[in-house]
């Protein structure tokens, strides 16, 4: 679990190294629950960063472990990422459809946990295939349940991907607005890496000297050396900003 804190707060080659300890001691405990749960966690690591060809690889060892081992539960992690995946590599339709099993799994369980987090992935994905209308009301039930439960730590994203879904139907102003409601939140939860990311978004819709006032401060938070999906573009842009 506390890799998936030290990404958020901007510390990701600890993050990486943190998913890499446990992985290690749950092989070398011979655990298979444990190494079932640090595979779904190291899985969902990856999602963090967006890279759908680690997620997929991972999330598909982490099925067919669980299902060898009989470690209920993670499985339907898996079984979800693997369908972001999916839909992020290009097949959509099928990573939805996967998704939503993977959710019907996990509601079954009649756990919460991070089920906001679950419904902006299923509706990142529904975006992508242009079902807006769907997204924007799991968007809205990721909000309401995050509110419910105090599990708000997607919720910066949450507001992220619901400006998304205005730049996709053309309200500019309302997707501005919703940025900077993302913008407030991981800020206010110290979450660097989601503060980047909605910057990141922000800056592509400001003009030049603005959109680097947003960024700068906020790369230079990160070490030196980090690197992400986020970083790099982040840094192009300034690169390319005057």
């Amino acid at each position: 679990w506390s890799s998936h804190a030290l990404w958020h707060l901007g510390h990701l080659q600890e993050a990486r190294e943190r998913s890499d300890a446990a992985l290690r001691l749950a092989s070398e405990l011979g655990h298979p629950f444990s190494q079932g749960v640090a595979m779904a966690y190291a899985t969902m690591l990856q999602q963090f960063g967006s890279d759908g060809r680690q997620v997929q690889e991972w999330a598909t060892a982490t099925i067919a472990f669980c299902a060898q081992h009989g470690v209920g539960y993670y499985d339907s992690w898996a079984i979800m990422l693997l369908g972001w995946a999916r839909a992020e590599r290009g097949s959509v339709a099928a990573g939805i459809e996967q998704m939503r099993a993977g959710l019907e799994r996990f509601r079954a369980s009649d756990s919460e946990t991070r089920l906001p987090y679950y419904l902006g992935l299923l509706a990142e994905a529904c975006a992508w295939a242009g079902q807006l209308q769907e997204a924007r009301c799991l968007l809205d039930e990721a909000l309401q349940l995050a509110a419910e439960n105090g599990d708000a730590w997607f919720s910066a994203e949450t507001y992220r991907l619901i400006a998304r879904l205005h730049l996709q139907s053309g309200e500019r102003q309302l997707a501005e607005t919703s940025l900077h409601k993302s913008l407030d939140v991981s800020r206010s939860q110290q979450a660097i890496s989601l503060e980047l990311r909605a910057a990141l978004d922000l800056a592509r819709l400001s003009p030049p000297e603005e959109a680097r006032r947003l960024l700068a401060p906020i790369v230079a938070r990160f070490a030196p050396d980090a690197q992400s999906g986020d970083l790099l573009a982040a840094r192009e842009l300034l690169a390319e900003t005057p």
